[in-house]
């Protein structure tokens, strides 16, 4: 597919629903030099449907993918094995695989709603963290 350089384009983009863009120069620059860019989004499966503040994201990404961009899905099959040990007040418990796989599912099928999920690269972040080691972590 071809990329969309259209100083038009990329300035609706870079402006429609964004409060702030850290180097935002680089990232216009990028835009215009016509190289395809691949934007990514990470979503762990914690729950049978995509909590509705993921769509704000998926929309910008749509956005990208319109101009011809590579998106990449990253699902955190790992990471909701393990739940969720940041400082929030409660943490998000560890969860089964039968569970995350059914929850990963309906997560493709729903960011298929907003984004071509056909062009989409889907990866799950299993692929490399299920090769740490405690001592590659320290």
């Amino acid at each position: 597919m071809k990329i969309n350089t259209s100083p038009q384009k990329i300035q609706e983009l870079l402006a429609r629903g964004v409060e702030e863009i850290i180097n935002r120069q680089d990232l216009e620059k990028k835009l215009l030099s016509g190289k395809q860019l691949r934007i990514k989004l990470g979503i762990d499966p914690t729950s049978p449907n995509i909590h509705i503040g993921r769509s704000i994201p998926l929309l910008k990404m749509r956005d990208f993918q319109k101009l011809g961009h590579q998106l990449v899905l990253i699902v955190g099959d790992f990471t909701g094995i393990i739940g969720d040990t940041s400082d929030k007040d409660s943490e998000r418990p560890m969860m089964r695989r039968e569970v995350i796989k059914k929850n990963m599912k309906g997560y493709v099928e729903q960011a298929a709603k907003i984004i071509d999920i056909k062009k989409v690269e889907v990866r799950h972040n299993s692929e490399w963290l299920k090769k740490l080691t405690f001592d590659k972590i320290g």
